[in-house]
């Protein structure tokens, strides 16, 4: 018997795993192309909306409150799907162009300008990876920005307004810039995300843990890890800062977690305690 012909060699349960990955990365690929048909099929519905009774001989203010009412519902649609997610690259352009031929006009051109933003936002980072809260949507329907709060190490906090697509890293230059910091970068300040326990009882809870933990193997450290040790965790400057903020409402191991948004310096960082290099509000964030 060949047995290569049949396929049982020594190497049988590598090639099944190879098939296996590679029959789930095709399914994956269908399934993401399916899903950005659909998003494609839904900016073209949506800006048919939005373009309702042009070509006709009727003047845009002519429209009854009804009708007007569903183009202004089809403009904040619209903001809120270029602010989530980005139509394919083919269909960008004409979206991009519409969009833009609708900035010249009298009518619609704030939401149109909106959208363009948000727009160019989404296909530069791309689609979010979690559903926008309500707040967001009717902040982003409403074409006003989010205002979170950022903490520091003595719990005192500032204010940001951001974007749908504002990421860790235009927060990090914001506060910087408004703190007059001037060495905010990825090996000096980060934004962590970090769960808001009184420091000696954070203490308590590590030495515990730490004692629970010497006798359980690598994957019971690792689940013991995600779920119960106090949470205080870099935050990737890509990373969407309200995508952050949906996952401790999404997450199940974050669910019940009192997380707060922490702009610290880095532990590692080579000049931490170099005297001459920080000036008084950089001083002041590390202690």
């Amino acid at each position: 018997v060949n047995l290569s012909s049949c396929g049982a060699t020594d190497g049988d349960e590598h090639c099944s795993k190879k098939r296996h990955a590679s029959s789930s990365s095709n399914e994956e690929d269908s399934r993401e192309r399916a899903q950005q048909l659909i998003r494609d099929e839904i900016f073209c519905q949506i800006v048919k909306q939005t373009n309702s009774g042009r070509g006709t001989s009727l003047d845009a203010f002519s429209y009854d409150s009804e009708n007007r009412n569903v183009h202004n519902l089809a403009w904040k649609l619209l903001c809120i799907c270029c602010s989530v997610f980005a139509p394919s690259a083919k269909l960008a352009k004409y979206i991009a162009s519409y969009l833009y031929e609708k900035t010249r006009e009298n009518e619609d051109n704030e939401y149109a300008k909106f959208a363009l933003t948000a727009l160019h936002e989404t296909m530069s980072n791309g689609s979010r990876m979690f559903v926008p809260s309500q707040l967001e949507l009717t902040q982003i329907a409403n074409r006003q920005p989010i205002k979170i709060e950022v903490y520091f190490l003595d719990n005192s906090h500032k204010s940001v307004l951001i974007s749908s697509q504002t990421t860790v890293k235009q927060v990090c230059a914001l506060l910087a810039k408004q703190m007059k910091i001037k060495h905010c970068n990825r090996t000096c300040f980060g934004l962590y995300e970090m769960e808001d326990v009184a420091i000696r009882k954070r203490y308590e809870d590590e030495v515990k843990f730490y004692n629970q933990r010497l006798d359980m193997n690598y994957k019971q450290k690792l689940h013991h890890l995600l779920h119960f040790m106090p949470c205080d965790e870099e935050l990737s400057e890509n990373q969407r800062v309200l995508d952050v903020f949906a996952s401790w409402t999404k997450m199940e191991h974050k669910m019940h977690r009192n997380l707060k948004l922490v702009f610290k310096l880095k532990i590692m960082h080579r000049h931490k305690m170099d005297a001459d290099l920080y000036h008084r509000n950089e001083w002041k964030l590390i202690y």
